[in-house]
């Protein structure tokens, strides 16, 4: 699945942040896993694919009461 045309990496690398909870995700999300991963310690990476990608717009509609 090529999407050169679009701005979305094709798989992006996702970790954590410090501040980060199960409550609170706080996602890092990086195009190298070198990026995603922190110096000091072993750090969880996740690795997403691209799956599909979609043009959507929000709408505000008013309805009477």
């Amino acid at each position: 699945m090529a999407h050169s045309d679009l701005p979305f990496p094709e798989t992006v690398f996702v970790s954590h942040y410090d501040s980060s909870s199960a409550e609170i995700p706080s996602l890092n999300a990086c195009l190298t896993e070198m990026e995603a991963v922190d110096d000091k310690e072993l750090t969880a990476v996740a690795e997403y694919k691209l799956v599909r990608v979609r043009k959507l717009i929000r709408k505000i509609e008013e309805f009477p009461f």
